[in-house]
């Protein structure tokens, strides 16, 4: 289980997500994306490289919170 907090954040500021369908577009559950986001669980390796690949059409990049 990884923390993804780039991807969180991302996901975060930008209102216009609908998260229940991004959760089922990565086959997890809208609720555990939901425990996800307001830190109450992890996220496991495999939905969090399918989250990372679906948010990079929206502008998502990997690393771009790194100094």
């Amino acid at each position: 289980m990884g923390t993804g907090t780039e991807a969180k954040e991302f996901i975060l500021a930008r209102d216009a997500f609908n998260l229940a369908a991004l959760a089922k577009l990565i086959d997890w559950s809208p609720q555990s994306m939901n425990d996800w986001l307001k830190g109450r669980r992890g996220i496991p390796s495999d939905k969090l490289e399918a989250l990372q690949n679906l948010l990079s059409e929206y502008g998502f990049e990997r690393g771009q919170n790194e100094a």
